[in-house]
């Protein structure tokens, strides 16, 4: 599917189930490849933002299964005020068409609101 990130920060990828080693294989559009090797134990695995510049298209492999992902990049947000910062994510996630990340981002900061 479709996930933004902020251009310029790294991709944390996580895994429901860590119990053994695994080895993910993200490969580009391009051709180029990034292996993230999980340990047994190790549920995340924080991937380089230079590998995502730019966005488009990736294919994700683990375990013999291969699952492609659109990724959109945001522009990074500038400023001090926490508020504005969020509000120019949400509606960045939105006009990207990151729904999901939209609605998580939502339900987890109505509550914080007034």
């Amino acid at each position: 599917g479709r996930h933004c990130l902020l251009s310029g920060r790294p991709l944390t990828f996580v895994r429901t189930s860590a119990a053994r080693p695994a080895a993910l294989t993200v490969r580009r559009g391009d051709g180029r490849t990034l292996k993230l090797a999980f340990a047994a134990g190790q549920q995340s695995w924080t991937a380089p933002a230079g590998f995502f510049v730019g966005g488009g298209r990736y294919r994700l492999t683990l375990a013999g299964r291969s699952q492609q992902l659109t990724i959109t990049p945001l522009p990074l947000p500038t400023g001090a005020d926490a508020t504005a910062t969020l509000d120019t994510i949400a509606q960045g996630l939105a006009a990207a068409g990151c729904q999901r990340q939209f609605a998580l981002m939502a339900d987890r900061i109505a509550p914080a609101r007034p």
